[in-house]
C-alpha cells in the first residue's frame, strides 16, 4: 500500500508512470534476443535503458553457454550426448507428459531416466543444453517428483536430493495437482512444480560409469 503525505500526489503519479513504462517496455521487448538498436527506436529514454540492460544480460547468458557447452559424452554410441557431472545427458524435443517422458528416457539408454541435478554448475550446464536446442520454448521436464503429497521430493533415478533451484515461492503444489518438476518457468534455470500430465520436452540422463 502506498502512503500519501506532503507531495504524495506527485510521488504517486511518478510511481505509476514508472510502473506503466516497465509494463509497456516488457511488452515491447517480446523476448527480443537480437537487433536491439533497431528495436530501441521509438522508445522513451528509460525504456531504452531497460531494453539495453535486458539485452546485455540475456546475450551474456547465451554467450556463456555457447562458450562453455558441456563436453561430449565419452561412452560408445552416446558421443552425441553431453557429459554433465557424472551423467551423460541429452535433450529430447518431443512433447510428452512426465510419465511418458520417463519411460522414453529408460528406452533411450541403459539406465536412462529423466535428468537429476546435484549442483549449481550442473544445473547451469543442463540449461545451456536446453537453450542450445530450443531457446524459444525452454520449459522441460526434469526427473523430480513429490512423493505422494508428502512435501518430500525425489529423483526417478533414485539419486540423493541434494540440490534444488526453485523459483521463489515454489513449489506450491497448486490445487494439490503439481507433483512433477520442470525447469525454465518464469526464470531461466529455475525450477517449478507442475501438473504431471502436461506435455513438455525433456532431458534424459544415465550414469557415466567412467567418471565414478
Amino acid at each position: 500500500m502506498r502512503s500519501v503525505g506532503a507531495g504524495g500526489t506527485i510521488n504517486l503519479a511518478k510511481e505509476l508512470k514508472v510502473e506503466r513504462l516497465l509494463i509497456i517496455t516488457m511488452m515491447k521487448l517480446n523476448f527480443i534476443s537480437c537487433g536491439v538498436e533497431h528495436k530501441a527506436q521509438g522508445l522513451e529514454p528509460i525504456e531504452k535503458q531497460i531494453l539495453l540492460f535486458w539485452a546485455v544480460d540475456h546475450t551474456h547468458h547465451l554467450r556463456r553457454c555457447s562458450m562453455k557447452m558441456p563436453r561430449s559424452c565419452d561412452v560408445k554410441n552416446y558421443e552425441h550426448w553431453y557429459k554433465v557431472g557424472t551423467y551423460c545427458v541429452m535433450y529430447f524435443n518431443e512433447l510428452l507428459n512426465f510419465t511418458d517422458a520417463e519411460f522414453h528416457c529408460r528406452n533411450a539408454a541403459p539406465g536412462g531416466h529423466l535428468a537429476s541435478v546435484h549442483s549449481s554448475p550442473d544445473n547451469n550446464d543442463l540449461n545451456c543444453i536446453v537453450l542450445k536446442y530450443n531457446k524459444k520454448s525452454p520449459r522441460i521436464w526434469l526427473g523430480g517428483f513429490e512423493f505422494f503429497n508428502s512435501g518430500k521430493w525425489v529423483w526417478t533415478d533414485d539419486s540423493n536430493w541434494d540440490f534444488q533451484a526453485w523459483v521463489p515461492g515454489e513449489p506450491n503444489n497448486q490445487h494439490n495437482k503439481e507433483d512433477c518438476l520442470e525447469m525454465n518457468w518464469k526464470e531461466k534455470g529455475k525450477w517449478n512444480d507442475d501438473w504431471c500430465p502436461t506435455k513438455k520436452n525433456f532431458l534424459c540422463s544415465f550414469t557415466n560409469k567412467k567418471t565414478n
